[in-house]
């Protein structure tokens, strides 16, 4: 987990240092754009595979595939003050042998660094219809945290692509704390 996580800030740490120094100059605020689609509605659609091993302990990876959706909502004009993050539910539905599904739902932030090239993140709460991912891992609870990170690249202003990945667990606040992970891709479509 940490050479993952060392790789992501290193990538991070690339990017900022390729910006344009008017733009490090101002660093954190004037060159991220974190409100450009707050007044928008988002559907998101797509599909990927559990437990990647980012962040949980064990594989899991059943034969099959997790089809992914959400709905994100327009930011309330309250929200402003802390980036304008934008209300959001969504589902994974897995075709696997051993089917988890999750809803769930929380805020999530959106930044622009690039014209056209996002990362966002989201934290919130989530509901599994199964706690025992296998006989040796249990997620602990059937209500669970979740965490989501994603980028994306704007093909139009009303389409983009984004890759995403999914963290759902307990934070430790039952005795199991396996976690699930999943990882995709999905098609974004803004009105």
């Amino acid at each position: 987990m940490k050479f993952r996580l060392s790789a992501l800030t290193a990538l991070f740490l690339s990017a900022v240092t390729a910006l344009p120094a008017a733009a490090k100059d101002t660093w954190p605020y004037d060159w991220l754009e974190w409100d450009r689609n707050a007044d928008l509605w988002e559907i998101r659609l797509g599909a990927g595979a559990y437990d990647t091993r980012f962040f949980s302990g064990k594989d899991y990876a059943p034969d099959g595939v997790v089809v992914n959706g959400e709905v994100v909502a327009p930011s309330p004009e309250a929200l402003r003050i802390i980036g304008s993050p934008r209300p959001y539910i969504g589902v994974e539905g897995a075709f696997a042998d051993d089917p988890i599904h999750v809803f769930y739902g929380g805020l999530t932030w959106q930044a622009y660094f690039l014209d056209n090239v996002y990362y966002g993140f989201g934290l919130g709460g989530s509901v599994v219809s199964d706690t025992d991912v296998t006989s040796d891992r249990s997620l602990g609870s059937n209500v669970l945290f979740h965490l989501q990170f994603n980028a994306g690249i704007d093909i139009t202003p009303q389409h983009s692509v984004q890759f995403f990945m999914n963290h759902f667990s307990n934070a430790n606040l039952a005795d199991d704390n396996e976690g699930l992970d999943t990882t995709g891709g999905r098609f974004v479509y803004r009105f």
